[in-house]
């Protein structure tokens, strides 16, 4: 029987799929090392058993600096969940495995190209760096998805995939609907998604903002702050709840206090420290400026979510002490000028 009391216990690698946009399969979005059918097994057994695999390296790590990780978070959600604690305990490894939830990506294509991001997630990259990187289709029909309780969309910007207004149109047509959350860089917004997301149940909107006016230009270039913002007022016209998620590196540290100005457009917001690409660490700020940047990074303090949220309150104090960790300015070259 199942022992989810282990201490490396993660529940996704029993009830979640995930393609990556090279068509490999991972564990999960923030695992690297592609999975085979033949393998999972294997690694189910070594989390229940209380080993590290190298698969879940990027949680280990969070974990290491007392953030909380993505296997954490998926854990507390889903054994909160009736139905997926008694398919749990009742699982045996080597059961058929039952799917509760999907993490799809349908494409690259994408209409910003952001400073920690790379081609094979953003077609303007792509097109930047002269990269000719082919979509690999998903293996997951929208037919077999629709059973899930959960799906998540990301890209590229999901928005922009033709199959992510399929997927939706196949939704709310069905009785019994999954919970969706859609990662977007809210750049795109028109009459029929506002309609699409009107009649769904269950929508969160996980909108990607890393920094506010010039700092979000150069950050997601060539996204316009103006017009972020007024998408950003257009949400208030759809069905659905607004996650802020900040992705917290060493370009836009000392500017992220400037996002408490908008935090009451959303009921959740998540900072995540970057671990790739490795030059863009928090660690690699020069010296000189880590005393300005803690200086301005707690202000977050007067946060309503840091006042409210247990979990944004102790990102934003491992963060800060993680400012002050030393690393290699040279490597930050390659992002700033």
């Amino acid at each position: 029987k199942m022992n989810s009391d282990s201490e490396t216990f993660c529940v996704l690698p029993f009830i979640h799929k995930h393609q990556r946009l090279s068509g490999d399969e991972t564990l999960c979005c923030f695992s690297q090392m592609p999975v085979k059918k033949q393998n999972i097994v294997g690694i189910q057994t070594r989390l229940v058993n209380g080993e590290k695999i190298i698969h879940c390296k990027q949680c280990w790590e969070a974990e290491a600096l007392n953030l909380e990780s993505h296997r954490q978070r998926e854990n507390k959600r889903w054994l909160a969940d009736k139905e997926v604690v008694e398919y749990i305990k009742s699982y045996n490894i080597g059961d058929k495995l039952r799917t509760f939830s999907y993490d799809l990506r349908f494409s690259n294509l994408c209409n910003l190209a952001c400073i920690g991001c790379m081609p094979q997630q953003s077609s303007l990259w792509a097109k930047e760096l002269n990269i000719n990187y082919p979509a690999i289709p998903t293996k997951f029909s929208i037919e077999e998805t629709l059973d899930a309780k959960y799906i998540y969309l990301a890209g590229g910007e999901p928005f922009l995939a033709p199959e992510t207004t399929q997927l939706l149109e196949a939704i709310v047509k069905t009785k019994k609907q999954p919970i969706i959350c859609i990662n977007t860089n809210l750049t795109v917004q028109d009459d029929y998604i506002k309609e699409l997301c009107s009649k769904l149940d269950s929508l969160t909107l996980c909108v990607s903002i890393d920094g506010t006016k010039s700092v979000a230009e150069y950050h997601r270039w060539p996204i316009k702050w103006e017009k972020f913002l007024r998408n950003l007022e257009w949400t208030k016209t759809l069905n659905c709840d607004i996650m802020f998620h900040t992705v917290v590196d060493a370009v836009n540290i000392s500017f992220i206090h400037e996002i408490m100005e908008y935090e009451n457009y959303t009921d959740k917001w998540t900072l995540t420290l970057l671990m790739r690409p490795s030059g863009l660490q928090l660690k690699n700020l020069p010296d000189n400026l880590k005393s300005f940047a803690h200086e301005n990074f707690v202000k977050l303090r007067e946060s309503t979510h840091y006042k409210n949220n247990l979990v944004f309150k102790n990102s934003v104090e491992q963060i800060a002490e993680e400012i002050l960790t030393e690393g290699n300015h040279k490597d930050l070259s390659n992002f700033i000028s």
